[in-house]
C-alpha cells in the first residue's frame, strides 16, 4: 500500500496497487499532516502541521489519535523512526525544536534548535540529524546524552532532506 499525507484535504489516503483503489480518513480538524511514515505494524503516523500534533492512524479499525506537542504548536514537519518503531522523531520547522515521542507512553520530549528544522534522519549509532535549513547548517542529537551539535554549510545551501545510508 502507498500512504499519503493529504495536507489541504485533511486527510490520510492510502493506495491500494493490488485493487487499484484509494481508502481515505478524515483527520481531527487543523490536523492539516504535513508528513506520513508507517511503521511496521501498519500504522500510519503524520505530523499535524496545522495544530501541533503527532497524529496516529490505525488503518485497521480507523482509530485516530493524536498527540500534542508540549509547545503547542511548531509546525511539525518531518519524521523518522527508529528500528524497533519504539521512538519516532520529528522535526518542528517554525517552533525550532526537534521533538521524540515515544510510541507506546505517547509522551514528547522537545530538544531546542534553531534555524527551522526541516529534513530528519537517523544514523546506524543512533544520533539523530535534522536539516537546519535557515542557518545553512545540520543539527546532530545524541539522544543519549541530549547533547546537540552541528555541522556548517556552505552559505545559501539551505538543506532540507536527508537520507542516513546503512554505514
Amino acid at each position: 500500500s502507498i500512504f499519503i499525507s493529504v495536507m489541504q484535504g485533511n486527510k490520510v489516503a492510502r493506495f491500494d496497487p493490488a485493487t487499484q483503489t484509494f481508502k481515505e480518513w478524515d483527520l481531527p480538524a487543523g490536523h492539516h499532516p504535513h508528513g506520513v511514515l508507517v511503521d511496521r505494524k501498519g500504522i500510519a503516523w503524520t505530523t499535524g502541521n496545522g495544530n501541533g500534533t503527532i497524529g496516529r492512524l490505525d488503518p485497521a479499525t480507523g482509530d485516530i489519535r493524536e498527540y500534542r506537542t508540549p509547545s503547542g504548536g511548531g509546525g511539525p514537519h518531518t519524521m523518522a523512526l527508529t528500528d524497533d518503531g519504539a521512538t519516532l522523531w520529528f522535526t518542528l520547522q517554525s517552533g525550532n525544536r526537534v521533538g521524540r515521542l515515544d510510541t507506546a507512553s505517547g509522551k514528547i520530549t522537545e530538544y531546542p534548535s534553531s534555524g527551522g528544522p526541516y529534513g530528519i534522519a537517523l544514523d546506524k549509532a543512533g544520533k539523530v540529524w535534522f536539516c537546519r535549513m535557515g542557518d545553512d547548517k545540520l543539527g546532530i542529537l545524541d539522544p543519549a546524552s541530549g547533547a546537540m551539535s552541528e555541522l556548517a554549510m556552505p552559505d545559501g545551501s539551505r538543506p532540507r532532506r536527508m537520507a542516513a545510508a546503512p554505514d
